[in-house]
Order: C-alpha cells, then sequence, then structure tokens
C-alpha cells in the first residue's frame, strides 16, 4: 500500500469521486509513475476530476503530486531506470519484469535471445528494444496479443511521462510480419493476460474481484502491516467475553455470516443488523455482558447510523475493529484497528468478495489466538450434531 498517499490524504474531507481515486492509488503499487489519463480511467472518473484531486491534497495539479509520490515509491524500490517498469505499465527497453504484479528487480530480458518468428514466448510477450521477436527472457509477464509480438523500445513509458500513455505506438505481430499502430491510435493492452479477445462486462468484473484478492494476499505476507493489523485485531476479539458484531444495510449479510461462523468458536457473539434506537441499546447490554471489544463492518455508501452505532460504542468504552473497503473510508477515523479489502464496482451493485474474504482470514485468526478453546468448542459442537442429526454429511 502506498504509504505516503495514505500520510497525504489523513484528515482531509474528500468527495465520494475523489476517494474513489484515493483508494484506486493506494491499491495500484506503480501509483507514482500513472498518468492522469491512466488514473481517470482505473478509479472510472473524468481526467478533471483527478487533478481536482491533487489541488485537494494542496498540489497545483497531478504532475506535483505524482512527483510527490516518487519519493519514497511503493515498496521501497527506487523509481525505475532503463526501462523497468512496475505492475500494469509497458516495458521499455531491456526492462525488468514482473510475475503476478510483484516487481522483480534484476529479472531482465537475455538480449539476443531470439522469439521464434510467428510463435508465442511460452512465458510472455517479447519485449522489444527495437525490432520484433529481438528479445525475450524466461519470466516476462507481459501477455501475449499475437504471434511474436512486440511493444516498441521505451515508446509508452515516454508517452505516459507526457500524460498521453494511450498514444504509444505499438507493434503487434502477425508471424513473420507485423503492423505497426502509429501515434494518435489506441492501443488496446491485457495487461492481466487474462485473454484475447478482449473480456466482456461480466469477465472484467471477476477479474477485478481476482486483482482485489492478489493485493489482498499481497498485503497479508509475514511481516507486513496488515498482517499485525490481523493478529492484534483478533487477540482482541477473541478476548472479549461477549462479542458484537455489527452490520447495517449492505454489510448486514456479512456480519450475519461472521457471527454465525464465530459462534462456534466463542460463547456469546451478538450480531447487530437492525438499526435504530434498540441497537444502542443493544449495545449497553453487550457492555454489560463484560463485552469490552466490537468487530463493525462498515461498507459503502457508509450508513451514517452505522457510524453513530461506532460513536455511541466507543463512549461506552470499547475497542473498534472496523472492516472496511478503504483505510480512508469514514469508519476508519474511529476505528482502533482498521482491516481494509476493496469493494468491486464494476457491476450495478457492489462486490465484496474481498472483503468477505478478509472476514474469514480474521476469523482464522482468531481460532490460532486461542487454539485450545477453539478446539473443544468445535468437538462440541460437532458432537451435539452429530446426536440431532442436524446435517446431511
Amino acid at each position: 500500500m502506498n504509504d505516503g498517499l495514505l500520510r497525504l490524504v489523513d484528515g482531509v474531507r474528500l468527495t465520494p469521486t475523489q476517494r474513489r481515486i484515493a483508494q484506486c492509488l493506494l491499491e495500484r503499487p506503480d501509483a507514482a509513475f500513472l498518468s492522469s489519463s491512466e488514473v481517470a480511467e482505473l478509479a472510472r472518473v473524468s481526467q478533471p476530476s483527478v487533478t481536482r484531486f491533487a489541488m485537494a491534497l494542496g498540489f497545483d495539479g497531478y504532475p506535483a503530486l505524482r512527483r510527490s509520490l516518487r519519493d519514497p515509491v511503493p515498496n521501497g524500490h527506487a523509481y525505475p531506470t532503463g526501462g523497468a517498469h512496475w505492475p500494469g505499465t509497458a516495458p521499455g527497453p531491456g526492462g525488468a519484469h514482473e510475475v503476478g504484479g510483484t516487481h522483480r528487480a534484476g529479472d531482465t530480458p537475455r538480449p539476443g535471445a531470439a522469439n521464434p518468428t510467428g510463435t508465442a514466448n511460452p512465458t510472455g510477450t517479447a519485449l522489444g528494444t527495437g525490432g520484433a521477436g529481438t528479445t525475450g527472457g524466461t519470466g516476462d509477464a507481459d501477455n501475449v496479443r499475437g504471434a511474436g509480438s512486440v511493444r516498441g523500445a521505451g515508446s509508452a513509458d515516454e508517452a505516459r511521462d507526457a500524460g498521453d500513455a494511450d498514444k504509444a505506438g505499438v507493434l503487434v505481430g502477425t508471424g513473420a510480419a507485423g503492423t505497426i499502430l502509429g501515434a494518435g491510435q489506441a492501443a488496446v493492452a491485457d495487461p492481466a493476460g487474462r485473454g484475447w479477445p478482449p473480456r466482456n462486462e461480466l469477465q472484467h468484473a471477476i477479474d477485478g474481484e481476482l486483482d482485489n484478492l492478489g493485493r489482498l494476499a499481497e498485503r497479508l505476507a509475514e511481516g507486513t502491516t496488515d498482517r499485525a493489523a490481523i493478529a492484534a485485531a483478533s487477540a482482541a476479539l477473541i478476548r472479549s467475553p461477549a462479542l458484537p458484531v455489527l452490520g447495517l444495510r449492505a454489510a448486514a449479510p456479512m456480519a450475519n455470516y461472521f457471527g454465525y461462523f464465530a459462534a462456534k468458536i466463542h460463547p456469546d457473539v451478538r450480531t447487530f443488523d437492525q438499526g435504530g434506537s434498540l441497537l444502542h441499546d443493544r449495545i449497553d447490554q453487550a457492555v454489560a455482558a463484560g463485552a469490552t471489544a466490537m468487530l463493525a463492518i462498515v461498507l459503502p455508501r457508509y450508513p451514517r447510523e452505522a457510524l453513530g452505532a461506532l460513536d455511541a460504542a466507543r463512549a461506552a468504552g470499547l475497542s473498534l475493529v472496523v472492516l472496511t473497503d478503504s483505510p480512508i473510508s469514514p469508519a476508519a477515523a474511529l476505528a482502533d484497528v482498521t482491516l481494509s479489502a476493496a469493494v468491486g464496482a464494476r457491476l450495478v451493485f457492489d462486490l465484496h468478495v474481498a472483503p468477505m474474504a478478509l472476514a474469514m482470514v480474521l476469523l482464522q485468526a482468531m481460532c490460532d489466538a486461542a487454539p485450545a478453546d477453539t478446539q473443544a468448542r468445535l468437538e462440541q459442537f460437532e458432537s451435539s450434531a452429530a446426536r440431532r442429526n442436524v446435517f446431511v454429511r
């Protein structure tokens, strides 16, 4: 995650459109190297909206914001030189590669390793340094769009720095021959390597969820701040004598799903999925029963009542673990521990695949935090279910 950007947006009141732009940039390891037009396309907003976003953060325009993000750059790497590229960007001459969206420093193609004419590199597209099929080292990550295809040497990087990456010339191979898409012609990319011809809108939505899950997996690596947050959240929740789980409106099904399984390892789980004045009564009752922490699942469009419940829970002395879609969610400002996973927004209604996965990761961490008690309660449940013949299998 881009900690530099996170510090920039901290405490800044952003519009919903600006939050979408910020979330898009937070999810991209190559955020510091995207043009304003690329950001607009990724966030599905207008290019002027990107400019206004930068100005809301105190910059005179998007180029100034981008320059500030380059120092430091994601993951502590230096800005790629010699044509090296970050995930999702076009390679330059002699460029290093990344596989699965992760930059691998030093993984450069081998100049002179010929790509057979009219055939695809078995592990990716040849990365051009001048002519068709001139390079193509093992592990190339760019997707094959046509047999023996090459990208023009450095052209996309140069155009991107000029804020116009879509107009870079691209050589598309067709066996021994190739055709050039000249400047001004949009080159259709397939950066995720998921096939050609282009995906339809339904496939595009599912591809987006795969991307969200992939980013979540990267953030849960050992030694990351997100992994530490999971450990802190699970310890607080499993130790709470009573465990309230809040989820209103769109978050209600997830709160109930989490609560159903949490009840198998915790003696007193209380799911709050309805608003109104009774919600505050139930928070007070949970505190009276000994609750010391609450899990709140707060997803777009962030119900005002959910934020009010967080205020009430904090006033009652509860520690707050918030599972939301972004570290700049309105609910994150009220949390002791924030867990975030992106919501898919490529269909009419949101997709909650990554937040649901994160919720179950949290539940697994709760099991790991109290293994003996967890095992005993699961065995007790299985014995009871077998005695009552609850399940077919």
